[in-house]
Protein backbone atom coordinates (compact mmCIF):
# COMPACT_ATOMS: atom_id res chain seq x y z
CA UNK A 1 0.00 0.00 0.00
CA UNK A 2 1.44 3.31 -1.15
CA UNK A 3 2.14 6.36 1.36
CA UNK A 4 -1.27 8.34 -0.55
CA UNK A 5 -3.06 5.30 0.60
CA UNK A 6 -2.03 4.79 4.10
CA UNK A 7 -3.03 8.85 4.71
CA UNK A 8 -6.27 8.77 3.30
CA UNK A 9 -7.00 5.29 4.88
CA UNK A 10 -9.28 4.74 8.33
CA UNK A 11 -8.19 5.44 10.63
CA UNK A 12 -5.86 7.82 9.58
CA UNK A 13 -8.08 9.94 6.97
CA UNK A 14 -9.79 11.20 10.40
CA UNK A 15 -6.25 13.14 11.24
CA UNK A 16 -5.37 14.35 7.88
CA UNK A 17 -8.86 15.84 7.74
CA UNK A 18 -8.04 17.88 10.76
CA UNK A 19 -4.44 18.59 9.66
CA UNK A 20 -5.56 19.79 6.44
CA UNK A 21 -7.90 22.04 8.32
CA UNK A 22 -4.71 23.06 10.53
CA UNK A 23 -3.04 23.63 7.65
CA UNK A 24 -5.57 25.93 5.46
CA UNK A 25 -5.75 27.99 9.39
CA UNK A 26 -2.20 28.75 9.50
CA UNK A 27 -1.83 29.56 5.94
CA UNK A 28 -4.72 32.33 6.95
CA UNK A 29 -2.30 33.69 9.78
CA UNK A 30 0.15 34.05 7.72
CA UNK A 31 -1.84 35.76 5.26
CA UNK A 32 -3.03 38.15 7.84
CA UNK A 33 -6.82 36.89 7.33
CA UNK A 34 -6.96 35.31 11.05
CA UNK A 35 -5.64 35.92 14.41
CA UNK A 36 -3.55 33.26 15.96
CA UNK A 37 -5.35 33.95 19.20
CA UNK A 38 -8.77 33.32 17.29
CA UNK A 39 -9.79 30.44 19.36
CA UNK A 40 -8.79 32.03 22.61
CA UNK A 41 -11.35 35.03 22.42
CA UNK A 42 -14.74 32.73 22.69
CA UNK A 43 -13.03 30.21 24.91
CA UNK A 44 -12.33 33.10 27.31
CA UNK A 45 -15.76 34.34 26.90
CA UNK A 46 -16.91 30.79 27.80
CA UNK A 47 -14.30 30.69 30.84
CA UNK A 48 -15.89 33.97 32.43
CA UNK A 49 -19.24 32.58 32.16
CA UNK A 50 -18.54 28.99 33.52
CA UNK A 51 -16.55 31.06 36.57
CA UNK A 52 -19.80 32.95 37.38
CA UNK A 53 -22.07 30.15 37.40
CA UNK A 54 -19.24 27.90 39.26
CA UNK A 55 -18.98 30.44 41.89
CA UNK A 56 -22.45 29.83 42.59
CA UNK A 57 -22.62 26.51 42.90
CA UNK A 58 -19.17 26.03 44.58
CA UNK A 59 -17.60 24.45 42.26
CA UNK A 60 -14.37 24.27 40.04
CA UNK A 61 -14.28 25.90 36.74
CA UNK A 62 -13.48 22.62 34.78
CA UNK A 63 -15.10 22.53 31.07
CA UNK A 64 -12.79 21.80 28.13
CA UNK A 65 -9.96 24.70 29.01
CA UNK A 66 -9.53 23.05 32.53
CA UNK A 67 -9.19 19.54 30.50
CA UNK A 68 -6.35 21.10 28.55
CA UNK A 69 -4.55 22.99 31.73
CA UNK A 70 -4.84 19.34 33.28
CA UNK A 71 -2.79 17.83 30.48
CA UNK A 72 -0.32 20.49 30.37
CA UNK A 73 -1.87 21.63 26.96
CA UNK A 74 -2.23 25.76 28.19
CA UNK A 75 0.19 28.30 27.88
CA UNK A 76 0.12 28.40 24.41
CA UNK A 77 -2.26 29.78 21.96
CA UNK A 78 -5.04 27.00 21.98
CA UNK A 79 -4.83 27.12 17.89
CA UNK A 80 -1.37 26.48 18.61
CA UNK A 81 -1.36 23.57 20.54
CA UNK A 82 -4.27 21.37 19.25
CA UNK A 83 -2.41 22.11 15.99
CA UNK A 84 0.65 20.23 17.45
CA UNK A 85 -2.01 17.54 18.96
CA UNK A 86 -3.52 16.97 15.48
CA UNK A 87 0.03 16.81 13.82
CA UNK A 88 1.39 14.61 16.45
CA UNK A 89 -1.44 12.37 16.33
CA UNK A 90 -1.69 12.27 12.52
CA UNK A 91 2.24 10.89 12.67
CA UNK A 92 1.56 8.24 15.13
CA UNK A 93 -1.90 6.51 13.67
CA UNK A 94 0.16 6.54 10.33
CA UNK A 95 2.80 5.02 11.81
CA UNK A 96 0.98 2.73 13.58
CA UNK A 97 -1.38 1.64 10.55
CA UNK A 98 2.00 1.05 8.90
CA UNK A 99 3.73 -1.32 11.04
CA UNK A 100 0.99 -2.80 13.76
CA UNK A 101 -1.69 -2.77 11.27
CA UNK A 102 -0.14 -5.42 9.06
CA UNK A 103 0.38 -8.14 12.14
CA UNK A 104 -3.12 -7.64 13.55
CA UNK A 105 -5.55 -9.54 12.37
CA UNK A 106 -3.52 -12.43 13.62
CA UNK A 107 -4.50 -11.58 16.90
CA UNK A 108 -7.84 -9.18 16.75
CA UNK A 109 -10.18 -8.28 14.01
CA UNK A 110 -8.52 -5.50 11.89
CA UNK A 111 -11.43 -2.87 12.75
CA UNK A 112 -10.72 -3.19 16.59
CA UNK A 113 -6.89 -3.21 16.01
CA UNK A 114 -7.67 0.40 13.27
CA UNK A 115 -9.31 1.66 16.57
CA UNK A 116 -6.89 1.13 19.19
CA UNK A 117 -4.16 2.69 16.95
CA UNK A 118 -6.41 5.63 16.44
CA UNK A 119 -6.94 6.04 20.05
CA UNK A 120 -3.15 5.31 21.15
CA UNK A 121 -2.04 7.70 18.71
CA UNK A 122 -4.26 10.56 20.60
CA UNK A 123 -3.53 9.53 24.09
CA UNK A 124 0.41 9.16 22.82
CA UNK A 125 0.31 12.34 21.16
CA UNK A 126 -1.06 14.43 24.48
CA UNK A 127 2.22 13.55 25.81
CA UNK A 128 4.33 14.42 23.00
CA UNK A 129 2.24 17.68 22.51
CA UNK A 130 2.67 18.72 26.74
CA UNK A 131 6.63 17.78 26.01
CA UNK A 132 7.21 19.74 22.31
CA UNK A 133 4.92 23.12 23.62
CA UNK A 134 6.63 23.45 26.79
CA UNK A 135 9.84 25.44 25.05
CA UNK A 136 7.16 27.70 23.48
CA UNK A 137 5.03 28.46 26.76
CA UNK A 138 7.82 31.68 26.96
CA UNK A 139 7.26 32.58 23.79
CA UNK A 140 3.80 32.98 24.15
CA UNK A 141 3.42 34.73 27.67
CA UNK A 142 2.01 37.53 27.80
CA UNK A 143 2.44 40.27 30.58
CA UNK A 144 -1.02 42.75 31.55
CA UNK A 145 0.04 45.62 32.15
CA UNK A 146 -1.29 47.61 35.35
CA UNK A 147 -4.54 49.31 35.66
CA UNK A 148 -4.39 53.23 35.61
CA UNK A 149 -6.27 52.64 38.80
CA UNK A 150 -3.11 51.40 40.06
CA UNK A 151 -1.35 54.59 39.99
CA UNK A 152 -3.68 56.46 42.38
CA UNK A 153 -2.07 57.56 45.26
CA UNK A 154 1.45 57.78 43.61
CA UNK A 155 3.57 60.99 43.63
CA UNK A 156 4.25 62.82 40.40
CA UNK A 157 6.33 65.83 39.03
CA UNK A 158 4.85 68.74 36.54
CA UNK A 159 6.58 68.51 33.79
CA UNK A 160 4.49 71.48 31.88
CA UNK A 161 4.88 75.56 32.87
CA UNK A 162 1.10 75.05 34.89
CA UNK A 163 -1.46 72.57 34.88
CA UNK A 164 -4.93 73.38 34.32
CA UNK A 165 -8.22 71.94 34.18
CA UNK A 166 -8.12 71.49 30.43
CA UNK A 167 -4.31 71.05 29.83
CA UNK A 168 -1.14 69.56 31.78
CA UNK A 169 1.40 66.82 31.92
CA UNK A 170 3.16 65.07 34.96
CA UNK A 171 6.24 62.66 35.23
CA UNK A 172 4.88 59.76 37.32
CA UNK A 173 7.21 57.84 39.38
CA UNK A 174 6.66 53.69 38.48
CA UNK A 175 10.01 52.25 40.11
CA UNK A 176 11.79 53.20 36.72
CA UNK A 177 12.66 55.38 34.19
CA UNK A 178 9.09 57.24 34.96
CA UNK A 179 5.70 57.64 32.79
CA UNK A 180 4.80 61.03 31.63
CA UNK A 181 0.93 61.09 32.01
CA UNK A 182 -2.05 63.69 31.10
CA UNK A 183 -3.47 65.57 34.13
CA UNK A 184 -5.97 68.10 35.39
CA UNK A 185 -6.27 70.36 37.93
CA UNK A 186 -9.34 72.33 38.91
CA UNK A 187 -7.90 74.56 42.02
CA UNK A 188 -7.73 77.88 42.46
CA UNK A 189 -3.78 78.27 42.34
CA UNK A 190 -2.53 76.05 39.13
CA UNK A 191 0.93 74.15 40.48
CA UNK A 192 3.82 75.45 38.19
CA UNK A 193 6.60 72.95 36.41
CA UNK A 194 8.80 70.97 38.71
CA UNK A 195 6.62 71.07 41.63
CA UNK A 196 5.29 67.51 43.14
CA UNK A 197 1.70 66.53 43.38
CA UNK A 198 -0.06 63.56 43.53
CA UNK A 199 -2.25 61.83 41.48
CA UNK A 200 -5.84 61.89 43.56
CA UNK A 201 -8.31 60.33 40.82
CA UNK A 202 -8.93 59.32 37.45
CA UNK A 203 -10.74 60.04 34.62
CA UNK A 204 -11.59 57.63 32.46
CA UNK A 205 -13.63 59.80 30.13
CA UNK A 206 -11.14 62.25 29.33
CA UNK A 207 -8.19 59.79 30.00
CA UNK A 208 -6.23 61.81 32.27
CA UNK A 209 -5.09 61.94 35.85
CA UNK A 210 -6.58 64.45 38.75
CA UNK A 211 -3.84 65.80 40.65
CA UNK A 212 -3.41 67.80 43.77
CA UNK A 213 0.06 69.45 45.10
CA UNK A 214 2.34 68.23 47.67
CA UNK A 215 3.36 71.91 48.16
CA UNK A 216 2.36 75.54 47.28
CA UNK A 217 4.60 77.88 45.24
CA UNK A 218 6.10 80.03 47.80
CA UNK A 219 5.37 78.33 50.71
CA UNK A 220 8.81 76.56 50.25
CA UNK A 221 10.60 78.83 50.39
CA UNK A 222 8.84 81.06 53.45
CA UNK A 223 9.52 77.77 55.45
CA UNK A 224 13.21 77.68 54.26
CA UNK A 225 13.88 81.10 55.05
CA UNK A 226 12.08 80.45 58.67
CA UNK A 227 14.88 77.62 58.89
CA UNK A 228 17.70 79.55 57.98
CA UNK A 229 20.67 79.07 60.04
CA UNK A 230 22.12 81.54 61.56
CA UNK A 231 19.11 83.77 61.75
CA UNK A 232 19.19 85.19 64.59
CA UNK A 233 15.76 85.02 66.78
CA UNK A 234 15.18 89.01 67.37
CA UNK A 235 13.09 88.75 71.12
CA UNK A 236 11.43 91.98 73.27
CA UNK A 237 13.78 94.77 73.51
CA UNK A 238 14.83 95.16 76.71
CA UNK A 239 14.32 98.83 77.51
CA UNK A 240 17.24 101.88 77.43
CA UNK A 241 18.85 102.72 80.06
Amino acid sequence: MGIWAEVFALPTVVYSTLLAIAGIYWLAVVVGSLDIDVLDVDMDVDVDVDVDVDVVDGEGAGGFLGLLSALGLRGVPLTFSLSVLVLWSWALCLLGMHHLAPAAPALVPSWLAALGVALGSFVVAILGTNLSIRPFQRVFKTHKAPSKLAFLGRPCTITTATVDASFGQALCEDGGAGLVIAVRYEGAAPPVKGQRAVLADYDPKRDVFIIEPLDLPGHEEEGEAERAPGRPELGPREPAS
